[in-house]
């Protein structure tokens, strides 16, 4: 049910955080927009925190809903709708005023904020205009965000806002020991690794695993899915299944990725599926593929590991996936093949793998468990300061 004119009453208990792609995910909206694995994070952990009786916010763009609606206990604030208007009075009027009047319609006691962008910065102003009444929470969403001018900030004044926020946060989160290391040699800003969010599945009893391969993610050059077009090739036995849409920007790319797609006669391009209907795929998928040149730490691992699907990836955060023994991190296409075959071809080590990746995401990324480590370092840091 959805109610407009919420208002909060700045609680100690009170948190927002900010998700400008969010409201597909919380709508589970059929509509081909754009969700990342940031948008299904900052969900879930919104829905967490909830749980444990938070107030909780959460600052969305502008899809054409209510200015505040209520949508599963979480108050839903419109911030602005991108890519509109002439471009000097859309950053200014629109992405600035606007999503600076969202965080004050919000009135909350912690703000949470993930990825580098000006968007950190004018969280961290916001926080400091309140004379330090606010916590800033900054999570930091991929390796990049850890490496001056490899972020997503695409030019002086948004990197500047970003530097700005980073140095400005009370907490600032890593998915990973490597980020941790970047971020103290970069930046030297501490940080705290803190697990990502699985969110456990329904699995259906009479589930078969009849898709060989699948590649799921944002079809983007820096995920590198024409490097399954090789793989393919070399593997002609094998159907692969690719699955994901186009970046915003990169539209060109995507279309240019499925033409060749098409081609390939054992590769099946599905394109876009909504986050609440991809799970049935992962569910069916023997392995996930991952390409990708960088990362955080993949959403799409954690989704299918929870439905014991292994996955063969380049990029190994921590090297999880070696350590733990959830599937494989080749170091090229010959090894990736290579990898393949050995898993697909020996299904007591497939079954016995995917039990492994099972029990792994329970044990280490339950949503409960994630929201009371940052509810432990929020109630640590507010005792440090007093």
């Amino acid at each position: 049910m959805h109610y407009q004119n919420m208002k909060n009453t700045h609680k100690s208990n009170s948190i927002c955080l900010i998700g400008l792609d969010c409201y597909p995910v919380l709508t589970n909206s059929s509509s081909n927009d754009y969700i990342g694995g940031e948008s299904v994070q900052i969900s879930l952990l919104a829905k967490s925190f909830a749980e444990l009786g938070y107030d909780v916010s959460i600052i969305c763009g502008d899809y054409g809903q209510p200015a505040i609606e209520m949508i599963d206990g979480i108050r839903v604030i419109r911030a602005f709708k991108a890519g509109t208007g002439f471009p000097i009075i859309r950053f200014l009027y629109r992405r600035i005023y606007c999503f600076m009047k969202a965080l004050k319609i919000a009135d909350s006691k912690i703000y949470f904020q993930s990825c580098s962008g000006y968007i950190t910065g004018l969280v961290a102003l916001h926080c400091q205009l309140s004379k330090n009444d606010k916590t800033f929470i900054f999570r930091v969403a991929s390796d990049a965000d850890c490496i001056p001018n490899q972020h997503i900030s695409t030019n002086y004044w948004q990197r500047a806002l970003y530097n700005y926020g980073l140095k400005k946060a009370n907490i600032v989160s890593v998915q990973s020991t490597t980020q941790q290391d970047l971020l103290y040699k970069n930046y030297n800003i501490n940080s705290t690794p803190i697990n990502m969010i699985v969110e456990e599945p329904s699995l259906h009893k009479d589930i078969t695993k009849d898709i060989d391969l699948i590649w799921i993610g944002n079809i983007r050059k820096v995920k590198r899915p024409e490097l399954l077009f090789e793989i393919a090739h070399l593997l002609p036995n094998y159907k692969f299944l690719i699955i994901g849409g186009p970046l915003p920007g990169e539209e060109d790319y995507y279309n240019e990725v499925k033409i060749k797609a098409d081609r390939i006669t054992n590769i099946i391009f599905k394109g876009f599926i909504p986050y609440h209907e991809v799970g049935g795929f992962f569910e069916r998928a023997k392995i996930l593929i991952n390409t990708s040149e960088i990362e955080g730490f993949p959403n799409t691992f954690l989704q299918a590991w929870i439905r014991k699907t292994p996955v063969i990836s380049f990029f190994d955060p921590d090297n999880i996936i070696k350590n733990e023994k959830l599937g494989d991190s080749p170091i090229d296409i010959e090894d990736m093949k290579n990898s393949i075959e050995n898993i697909l071809n020996n299904k007591d080590e497939l079954s016995e793998v995917g039990t492994r990746c099972e029990s792994f995401a329970k044990n280490n990324y339950s949503s409960i468990a994630v929201a009371n480590k940052y509810i432990s370092i929020i109630n640590k840091q507010s005792t440090d300061i007093t």
